[in-house]
């Protein structure tokens, strides 16, 4: 599914991926300073396990071609949940923000409404990273600050968009679906730097 505004620029779907605590309510408002025609969705406030996809695809599917970006801020614990949301044929850029369970523990607990320890911990214990064939770009958020945070996913962000274009302009639509590469330090290793 291509999906475009009137001036036939494509929704891109940032999806921020990592545990509770990790920073991606913090690092998806400072996308928002940053790339101007954003939304956000977050995925706890959209209800149950039942039908959670059903509705996270309705609100995609309002928000196509009304806005340039849609930030997914979310766990997305498994492959198979990210899986989900790429298969409803939105180009996404998969962002996982990487921080020990300790940090994550101590920011939970500093939150007016946090998650109970418990359920950090046991978030924790299912999460299955993203592998380096999901292409992620990876953050460290415990070295690094939100605002760092946010002009390296904008700096993806102009990359998956020009890789997309180059791809368009060769009939090769795979071009922007995923931009990537994993270091433990945050920094992008796909390849241009």
């Amino acid at each position: 599914m291509r999906v475009t505004d009137g001036s036939e620029r494509e929704t891109l779907v940032i999806m921020l991926c990592g545990l509770p605590g990790s920073g991606k309510s913090t690092v998806a408002a400072e996308l928002v300073r940053r790339l101007g025609d954003v939304e956000v969705i977050a995925t706890d406030v959209i209800g149950g396990r039942a039908g959670r996809y059903t509705k996270l695809r309705r609100q995609l599917e309002g928000l196509a071609g009304r806005r340039r970006y849609v930030v997914l801020d979310g766990t997305f614990f498994s492959r198979d949940v990210r899986d989900e949301v790429r298969k409803m044929g939105y180009p996404v850029l998969l962002t996982y923000l990487k921080c020990p369970l300790g940090v994550c523990l101590e920011r939970n607990e500093a939150r007016r409404a946090g998650i109970p320890i418990k359920g950090v911990i046991g978030m924790q214990r299912r999460f299955e990273p993203p592998g380096d064939d999901e292409r992620p770009l990876v953050i460290q958020t415990d070295r690094t600050d939100p605002e760092a945070a946010a002009r390296r996913i904008y700096r993806a962000v102009v990359r998956t968009q020009a890789a997309g274009a180059r791809g368009a302009d060769s009939g090769d639509s795979k071009g922007s679906e995923q931009q990537g590469g994993t270091a433990e330090d945050g920094s992008n290793s796909g390849g241009d730097g």
